[in-house]
């Protein structure tokens, strides 16, 4: 009697993805009342108080800081 053990591999090598082509930083949003923009485009708040996001346009979005009166 013929007996045959066969194996069965994948034709090509697994290879991990590319870091390149992709926007870095997500979503665009932009700086609104009282956010400064870094360098590196970090929004920052510059005065304390309430975040709130604001639609600015169809895509967009503005981060503005509110400060909080007592």
């Amino acid at each position: 009697m013929l007996q045959m053990n066969l194996q069965f591999f994948a034709h090509k090598k697994g290879v991990g993805s590319t870091k390149n082509g992709r926007d870095q930083r997500g979503t665009k949003i932009l700086p609104g009342n009282n956010v400064g923009l870094g360098g590196d485009d970090t929004l920052f708040a510059l005065v304390d108080g309430v975040l709130r996001f604001e639609r600015k346009g169809r895509d967009k979005k503005q981060a503005s800081v509110y400060p909080v009166e007592q």
